[in-house]
């Protein structure tokens, strides 16, 4: 029988019907204005029993799970979470269980696959007699956001106080700038930072000095990285009416007789040949000696052809006999070289970051131009108004395409 018969009954006197009904109202009345306020929480509230399955949650968790009320009720709480985090999660509630309270980050997963950290607190109340879980998510991405912050602003200010340590404020001044802009420093950096071990900042520079192996070494090369950095980010971008001659230099690459962007001649494997391909059969191709001028500056071209090249050499392993093409056509008016070569190359994420500052294609080896080459290469060409292009597929090989514009008068 049902409240309402129950309360309908003849042998219920009047006044007692209606303190009951009273009663019943207000606690109704209670009940609409708590999840009144439990809907209206910036959190996340949600019930679940021993067998994991939802009795009672507030609005909020359908908004951010963008489940309806019916799918919520038919899945288990392990469903909103990535499966790296389910170990975690089920030890939490398991925790709850057995000792009546956890607190758990995690990331919360959305129908739409969207992820979000969330922060949970995770209680242990009775439903009818039954043990339950009563939950309560707060997003936390901007206080993860804030921590990422504070950790970075950290990083650099105690490798502010090594440098300067060792170098003075000066130079340290100088250098600062670029090293909030080329994070991957940080692999020559690091060994600066003071361990669990240092005091900071009233470490001892003795033992410091001792416990960093080729920390000037490293300095050194930061230095270098930071101002090939900053020349080549600052390159004037086209202006240049000057005509080249490019035979002379496309002949020197051909010979291997290279000169990096630091004025120094690479190392050059004798298992890696490089030689001129002119094949009459493909629509615009051109021999050596029908090469058009090409508008520019001398050095910046060459600078741009063998950082290309030099990367193409160093895509091949140690001991791999390979083959360096270079082709040349007429495309769209302008002039197209391309640095072909069967070594490693590249999935798409690599492609994609391929010019990145001190990036390197993972099994290729780091050269003394620190990851640097391809990002001077393109810089080098786009000052010219140029471009260069890559193609790769890996285990395959890749084709860089330089454009150069084409200039009408002869040197």
């Amino acid at each position: 029988m049902d409240l309402e018969k129950r309360l309908n009954r003849d042998d219920i006197p009047e006044d007692v019907r209606k303190a009951i009904q009273d009663t019943i109202n207000r606690q109704q009345k209670e009940i609409k204005s708590l999840r009144k306020v439990l809907n209206n929480l910036p959190g996340i509230v949600y019930v679940f029993n021993e067998k994991g399955k939802f009795l009672s949650w507030n609005k909020k968790l359908e908004e951010v799970t963008q489940y309806t009320s019916e799918e919520i009720r038919n899945r288990n709480p392990l469903d909103y979470f990535l499966k790296s985090d389910h170990d975690l999660i089920t030890e939490r509630i398991m925790d709850t269980f057995a000792n009546g309270r956890a607190i758990v980050e995690a990331t919360f997963v959305s129908k739409d696959n969207t992820l979000t950290p969330y922060e949970f607190t995770a209680s242990l109340i009775q439903v009818n007699g039954k043990p339950c879980i009563l939950g309560v998510g707060f997003d936390i991405t901007e206080r993860k956001q804030a921590e990422e912050a504070i950790q970075e602003a950290e990083h650099h200010r105690k490798t502010k106080i090594i440098l300067s340590t060792l170098f003075g404020d000066t130079l340290i001044n100088l250098l600062m700038p670029s090293l909030y802009t080329l994070e991957t420093l940080g692999e020559i950096i690091e060994p600066l930072i003071p361990n669990e071990k240092t005091q900071d900042p009233e470490f001892d520079i003795d033992d410091l000095m001792e416990s960093i192996d080729g920390s000037i070494e490293g300095i050194r090369k930061s230095m270098e990285i930071i101002t090939t950095y900053r020349i080549y980010s600052n390159l004037p971008s086209g202006g240049y009416k000057k005509s080249i001659d490019i035979r002379p230099i496309i002949n020197s690459l051909c010979s291997m007789q290279l000169t990096n962007y630091l004025d120094k001649k690479p190392e050059i494997p004798g298992y890696v040949t490089v030689k001129y391909n002119y094949d009459p059969g493909q629509d615009g191709a051109l021999s050596l000696e029908k090469l058009p001028f090409v508008i520019g500056d001398e050095k910046i071209i060459k600078t741009a052809l063998q950082e290309t090249l030099i990367n193409a050499i160093e895509s091949y392993g140690k001991g791999e006999k390979g083959e360096v093409e270079i082709s040349t056509r007429v495309e769209g008016g302008k002039l197209r070289i391309d640095i072909i070569d069967t070594g490693i190359g590249m999935d798409k994420e690599n492609q994609q970051m391929y010019h990145y500052p001190l990036f390197k294609v993972k099994g290729v080896k780091r050269s003394s131009r620190y990851g640097l080459g391809a990002f001077v290469a393109l810089q080098s060409a786009k000052s010219l108004g140029g471009e260069i292009y890559i193609h790769s597929e890996k285990d395959v090989g890749t084709t860089a395409s330089l454009i150069f514009n084409i200039s009408e008068q002869p040197p």
